[in-house]
């Protein structure tokens, strides 16, 4: 619908005209699509979210991508830490919208290692996952314990010993040697039960146990 124009005004009008943006607000957006700060806290509490440092900024609450988050069809919680050197990315400069890529190594936090053909991770405590391309020697290393399961059956390795567990029966390997329960067969000879025919008094020997 057109309007007769009055003195002073615009002749037709069908619509607002845009107004751009300013330029310090462009300025602004651009700047905040990429940043490189640091962790300044963490919250573990669901939804986790982390805040990040920026210079003299600190943001609001973020989410940081963990890699994998589809719930039980396949997820990695591995929060990250105060200090910790990350790389925020904002969607049109909108730190509302911002989220963190953690991982970039810095003076606090250097590499674990110089050596190129070496993978090792790193969980924190002193324990680490390494492999070493050239030799082929992959190795995992704790300090308190290991437990592989599937289901009921286990394994679980301390400083001390070894257990072994499946089917109701253990096995433990310590300082005083190699238990088994509740019992030990050895090519199908039980360990408590067997029997050895052809006893008599005096010094022969037991016939082979049966």
């Amino acid at each position: 619908m057109l309007y007769r124009a009055r003195a002073g005004t615009i002749k037709c009008m069908e619509r607002p005209v845009d107004q751009p943006e300013s330029p310090i607000e462009i300025l602004r957006r651009l700047e905040n699509i990429a940043r490189v700060g640091t962790i300044e806290e963490v919250r573990t509490g669901k939804p986790a979210r982390c805040r990040i440092r920026c210079g003299d900024v600190v943001t609001n609450w973020v989410p940081w991508i963990a890699g994998r988050a589809a719930g039980e069809a396949g997820s990695v919680w591995w929060p990250p830490v105060k200090g910790e050197q990350v790389l925020m990315l904002a969607p049109g400069g909108d730190l509302m919208n911002a989220v963190v890529l953690p991982g970039a190594y810095s003076d606090k936090n250097p590499q674990a290692s110089d050596n190129p053909k070496m993978f090792r991770m790193d969980f924190g405590g002193a324990g680490f996952l390494s492999h070493d391309a050239d030799g082929g020697l992959m190795k995992l290393e704790a300090v308190g314990s290991i437990v592989l399961a599937v289901m009921s059956s286990s394994i679980t390795i301390t400083e001390s010993s070894i257990v072994i567990a499946a089917g109701g029966a253990s096995l433990t390997i310590d300082a005083q040697g190699v238990t088994g329960s509740p019992d030990v067969l050895a090519q199908g000879i039980s360990l408590v039960n067997h029997l050895h025919p052809g006893v008599k008094r005096g010094s022969e020997e037991t016939d082979p146990p049966v």
